[in-house]
């Protein structure tokens, strides 16, 4: 696969994941803080060249370097293909996005088919700021529960979001953690900010 706005951006895509039930894929890069929106629904693989290409449907591109919002890179990257979003994090930062993408299969991909929001996670209950991991990149969805999970780069803390809330009430996933103990560890802070994220120690945190 040849995507000539993925080329063009010269980014270092690195994040990458694909929404199962609109051929819709998001790739993080990480030098940029627009996402490289792939819309696959209706490519071809071709045999006739060698090797054999996968030609995207449409008029190429089918695609859109889309803005994410906050001013830094964001090369992670999970998909819910039950509400078609994808949650995005920095590069060794606490921001954090929520891209909506078409709920059904698109001839051809525009920018005005994805949407944003954009928040940061609080700092963690031991106080430190929280900077999400990279090589690899810590991102998963629960798509039953429409969570994600985010692991820091000290891997010390994973970090749960609700992203209904973040997609309802961006700014109040930032909230600080109140005082207390998490999970029984010695820290400042305690686990909930009771607005959309929760901590978990992991062991020897």
């Amino acid at each position: 696969l040849t995507d000539s706005n993925m080329t063009t951006l010269n980014a270092d895509p690195d994040g990458i994941a694909a929404d199962s039930q609109t051929g819709i894929w998001v790739v993080g890069n990480f030098f940029s803080s627009q996402a490289t929106v792939i819309n696959l629904a209706g490519a071809s693989f071709n045999a006739a060249t060698l090797p054999c290409t996968l030609d995207e449907g449409g008029t190429p591109p089918n695609s859109v370097n889309f803005d994410i919002g906050t001013g830094v890179a964001m090369p992670g990257v999970a998909i819910n293909p039950l509400t078609n979003q994808a949650l995005m994090t920095a590069q060794l930062n606490d921001q954090v996005a929520l891209l909506t993408l078409p709920s059904a299969p698109v001839t051809q991909l525009t920018s005005s088919d994805v949407s944003s929001v954009t928040s940061t996670i609080p700092d963690e209950p031991d106080g430190a700021t929280f900077d999400a991991a990279d090589f690899p990149f810590g991102d998963v969805i629960d798509t039953c529960h429409n969570r994600a999970y985010v692991l820091n780069d000290s891997h010390t803390f994973l970090v749960e979001i609700d992203l209904a809330k973040l997609q309802s009430d961006p700014s109040a996933i930032s909230t600080p953690l109140p005082a207390g103990h998490c999970a029984g560890a010695i820290t400042q802070f305690g686990c909930n900010n009771h607005n959309g994220v929760k901590f978990f120690p992991l062991p020897g945190a």
